[in-house]
């Protein structure tokens, strides 16, 4: 055999080498990030090629940033990082656009160098893999076909390593939320709790046992929805809720919660809510949101309370007395409004008193209800002129104040008028012959 075929004999087997070194990388390559995937990339391309440098550059994708990597000569300067390498090497392409073998400055050492591009992935948008050597054979052949591979390889790598990187980043926002939500019901003052679509209760949170006494998870597993409601309360979950529950897949409500240590009863409201699989639809779980509402039921009784005391004392006492929402419509007005008037209570409310306003004096009474109500301050002694039930007009002066929340929040108007008209007294001197119609 000749020198010349046994060179030759020698290149191929170098090439069939370093072509199955190549072939091998998958492997190390599987199930890790693209950093690694090019990182171990160029260190063989380095090694198996003797290149002065290679350099690759990974595209932005999917949230992951741009990756850039060099291998270079040791004798390299420290001016040839990746960044300043890709720079170098896209000022020499023409127009920013990759061409095929070419000869550039050298971007890593004095002198210079052939460079041999790739692009990356299917379409090539994955990135770029630049070879270049200061050998003037370079590229061979053997080195192309050992780089065209290795290109190939790395597009296939890429795609894999982006989506199991996709696959990673939603595994982590997933388990992100698992972790957000678990903290938001341990945390949650509400009662939350889950149970089969049968009814056994398996999870209800910290806040929710401590609000019907029970001692902790093992508890909670002996029971079932029913047992959290009084027993008279019972036949209305099972025969109207649970089966509401089911089949409208949620329902609003209130119900009442015992407590399982002091029988005491617990007012809730309840947001509760199917659980279902997301592919078939099957029901997994019954949940409830549920919040105690002790404290706004005291409050509405106690507001209730007060509303019969002020209508008891708007009764007896000998003026016209009325109660507005924080719009200024009507809500209320005693008998001797209604008696003056001739309005029902029904024709009273809302705006419906208006109707006894006398025309001329419109403008003025809105005017002073809409400063009032801008500047969520009472207002005095607005004169005005109201049509009695036998037709007449006759003045009166309105005061009205605000009755506030412990925020500061209106919750309605308290108005009044006195008993009898504000109209001068007549001269003793006339007679009702011929007279003036005072008010009119």
């Amino acid at each position: 055999m000749t020198d010349d075929a046994t060179e030759e004999v020698r290149r191929l087997e170098g090439c069939v080498n370093d072509l199955t070194s190549i072939l091998a990388l998958p492997a190390i390559w599987s199930g890790r990030d693209a950093a690694h995937l090019v990182s171990t990339l160029l260190d063989a391309l380095h090694r198996m090629l003797r290149l002065d440098f290679v350099y690759a550059r990974l595209s932005e994708e999917g949230g992951d940033p741009a990756i850039e990597v060099v291998r270079a000569s040791a004798q390299s300067g420290p001016g040839a990082g990746p960044r300043e390498v890709g720079a170098a090497l896209a000022r020499s392409w023409t127009g920013g656009v990759l061409s095929a073998v070419a000869r550039v400055p050298n971007p890593v050492g004095d002198g210079e160098v052939s460079i041999v591009p790739f692009r990356l992935g299917l379409e090539g948008d994955a990135g770029v893999l630049v070879a270049g050597s200061g050998r003037g054979d370079f590229p061979t052949r053997t080195e192309m076909l050992v780089l065209r591979v290795a290109a190939n390889q790395a597009g296939i790598g890429l795609r894999e390593a982006r989506v199991l990187s996709a696959h990673r980043r939603e595994r982590r926002r997933a388990e992100d939320d698992r972790l957000a939500l678990a903290s938001l019901i341990e945390h949650s003052s509400d009662f939350i709790g889950m149970a089969t679509p049968e009814g056994q209760v398996f999870f209800v949170n910290p806040a929710g046992r401590r609000l019907v006494g029970l001692d902790g998870e093992e508890q909670v597993g002996t029971t079932r929805m029913v047992d959290y409601v009084p027993e008279e309360d019972r036949a209305r979950v099972e025969t109207y809720i649970l089966p509401t529950i089911l089949e409208a897949g949620r329902w609003e409500g209130e119900t009442r919660f015992r407590n399982f240590r002091t029988g005491a009863t617990i007012p809730m409201l309840h947001n509760a809510f199917v659980v279902r699989d997301p592919h078939t639809g099957r029901p997994l779980a019954l949940a409830t949101i549920s919040r105690d509402i002790t404290e706004r039921k005291r409050a509405e009784e106690n507001l209730r309370g007060s509303e019969r005391r002020f209508r008891m004392l708007a009764e007896a006492i000998p003026h016209q007395v009325w109660s507005c929402l924080p719009d200024g419509s009507v809500n209320y007005g005693n008998q001797r409004w209604m008696d003056y008037s001739g309005l029902t209570m029904d024709q009273s409310q809302g705006y419906g008193w208006t109707s006894r306003v006398h025309p001329a004096d419109m403008e003025a009474v809105l005017m002073a209800w809409r400063e009032a109500k801008a500047q969520e301050k009472p207002y005095y002694e607005v004169e005005k002129r109201l049509r009695g039930s036998d037709g007449r007009y006759r003045r009166f002066l309105s005061r009205a104040v605000p009755v506030y929340d412990e925020q500061g929040k209106i919750l309605q108007w308290i108005a009044g008028r006195p008993r009898r008209p504000c109209t001068p007294r007549r001269p003793s001197w006339l007679t009702s012959r011929g007279s003036p119609s005072w008010g009119s």
